[in-house]
């Protein structure tokens, strides 16, 4: 995690993938790949593993080799406990043509607790959701229109830790997408979860006491040391808090849980959230969906635009959870630091989170 130079990243990968991979390992690299973990090993950066061979196999199927990839930039690629092949109490709603999501950002009141980024995060987050609403609206015809709420709590003013939690309870929300600090706390399981003040924690058990869970919870957790009076966090203990936690809710029922495994750029973490909820949702580019918000019906249906070029709207289709993560890995990869590797998504790589047809 310490490495920012991408090409020390690189380095870094292909040593993790030859001390710990088989040799024939590449031979499942067309099929998603999900990694099975205990406590230990899901502190290991899987993510950023990657692999030199994977040059040779492009030229020999006659494509084009560039950089080393990663696994994650490259595969839909997903991590499981062993402990989720258990029953789950909740059940979380079923996939159909409406989407309800809850954002909450920078919920604590002390003024040591904010996050300035977490804050413009949940906002950004907001305003791609409202633009993804706007499109699909202009795109369909009324009566197949896709539903898609968004209820926001951004800032401390808006996130009164009751509301919330009644919010959660009754809401029946599909995704709930955090940002704000994060807790763990290995010896007590119930001190694992969402910071909203300095006495005020949601854990897992408190937020899905319900019978409906969020079918994916994306939660940009930071576990700062502002958290541990003082004391930083090692490299390793940033891992085990994201497993520790999305382990938390699996307990309770949750599918899919996308975390940060330690702190990221937060221009970046804006970015990657952007372009995940454009990609999961319809299928493009956060950067073609906002160009799209001010073009007509007719020019989103897949006519020639005012500057001359193609709209590509008519062929987008929303993308599984794992190539949505991979396409914000790989739109963040470029501008360097190591934010593109921190994600980690517990969960199932090949789940949408929305039909688009009736």
């Amino acid at each position: 995690m310490d490495a920012v130079m991408l090409r020390e990243q690189e380095t870094y990968g292909e040593l993790m993938s030859t001390l710990l991979f088989p040799l024939d390992f590449q031979d499942y690299f067309a099929e998603p790949l999900t990694f099975v973990l205990d406590r230990s090993t899901a502190s290991l950066p899987w993510e950023m593993a990657c692999f030199a061979q994977m040059q040779n196999r492009m030229a020999s199927e006659g494509r084009t080799p560039g950089a080393r990839r990663s696994l994650s930039r490259q595969l839909q690629l997903a991590r499981q406990f062993r402990t989720m092949l258990s029953p789950k109490p909740g059940i979380p709603p079923p996939r159909n043509r409406s989407l309800r999501v809850l954002v909450i950002a920078d919920p604590a009141p002390e003024p040591e607790l904010q996050l300035p980024g977490a804050r413009r995060e949940g906002r950004a987050v907001v305003e791609m959701l409202s633009t993804i609403k706007a499109y699909l609206n202009r795109l369909q015809p009324a009566h197949a229109a896709i539903k898609l709420d968004v209820v926001e709590r951004i800032g401390e003013a808006e996130c009164d830790f009751l509301e919330i939690m009644a919010l959660i309870l009754n809401g029946s929300f599909d995704v709930v997408h955090f940002a704000g600090h994060g807790i763990f706390t290995p010896d007590d399981p119930n001190r694992q979860g969402w910071v909203f003040g300095r006495d005020r924690v949601l854990t897992a058990r408190e937020i899905f006491r319900a019978r409906h869970v969020p079918r994916l919870v994306f939660a940009n957790a930071c576990f700062s040391s502002v958290i541990r009076e003082g004391t930083p966090f090692a490299a390793e203990e940033l891992n085990g808090s994201l497993a520790g936690i999305a382990e938390a809710f699996f307990e309770r029922g949750v599918r899919n849980y996308l975390g940060t495994g330690w702190p990221v750029n937060d221009d970046l973490a804006l970015a990657f959230a952007r372009e995940f909820y454009a990609q999961v949702l319809v299928g493009q580019s956060a950067g073609t969906l906002l160009n799209y918000s001010s073009l007509s019906p007719q020019e989103m249906n897949g006519s020639t635009t005012s500057d001359g070029t193609q709209s590509e709207a008519s062929g987008s289709q929303p993308s599984t959870l794992g190539k949505a993560i991979a396409s914000a890995r790989n739109c963040i990869y470029s501008s360097g630091g190591s934010t593109w590797g921190a994600y980690q998504h517990y969960g199932q790589a090949t789940d949408y989170l929305l039909n688009w047809r009736p």
